[in-house]
């Protein structure tokens, strides 16, 4: 009766707002993220399913604090977001999934399943590179549209067509540092552990060759 309730079931995605953003919001939002997975049911079935939250998570901002000569806010911002997620994500699903300076860049979750026998995950400062923006300039706000559609589009298979259409359009990409997990029982069920022991869609065998998997498949060795 004092509080707010929500049914997780029926929420696509959560942000936070900020007009400025600060260190300490990255920091909450982080911890949001993870606090809000840890309630929501575990789901197995898949290694899409086991490292992926059904509600996607995120921190919004018009702009930032670091605004002094000789001030780094790209890297401050990424630094950020390692050290609020080695303290707080305790499991691949829970981490924050965008976060978005619309005056400066986007930074997006990544999540590779399966290299080098180890999951990887990580947040990637995004930079455009779809075919088709050789006369345009894709915002900040442009790279989190195209990879909200996309990650919403796991969930929801209506919206695949236009997920894949930005995906050519914007397409983003990026770099950022990656925090490797064990591939075992402690973020996987015993049926995907066992499954990805073998090789996998899209995983060089041993003389180098591979085949295509589907881009929309939820064991893709290219994660998501």
């Amino acid at each position: 009766m004092n509080k707010k309730l929500f049914l997780a079931a029926g929420v696509a995605a959560a942000f936070e707002c900020k007009v400025t953003l600060k260190a300490q919001h990255i920091d909450r939002a982080v911890k949001n993220a993870a606090e809000i997975r840890k309630l929501l049911p575990l789901r197995h079935g898949s290694p899409y399913r086991s490292l992926n939250s059904s509600l996607l998570y995120g921190l919004l901002a018009h702009s930032h604090v670091w605004k002094g000569k000789g001030s780094t806010p790209k890297q401050n911002i990424q630094g950020r977001l390692w050290s609020a997620d080695t303290d707080s994500v305790r499991h691949p699903r829970e981490s924050l999934d965008v976060l978005c300076v619309a005056d400066l860049t986007t930074w997006v979750s990544t999540k590779l399943p399966k290299i080098a026998g180890s999951t990887l995950t990580g947040y990637v400062m995004a930079t455009s590179t779809g075919r088709l923006t050789v006369t345009t300039a894709v915002t900040p706000i442009g790279d989190m549209i195209a990879f909200l559609l996309r990650r919403l589009a796991w969930e929801d298979m209506s919206l695949r067509d236009l997920a894949t259409y930005f995906d050519v359009v914007i397409g983003v990409s990026g770099e950022g540092s990656l925090r490797t997990w064990n591939i075992d029982m402690t973020i996987y069920s015993k049926e995907e552990v066992e499954i990805m022991s073998r090789r996998l869609p899209g995983e060089p065998d041993e003389e180098g060759w591979s085949v295509p998997s589907d881009p929309w498949s939820e064991w893709s060795v290219s994660g998501w």
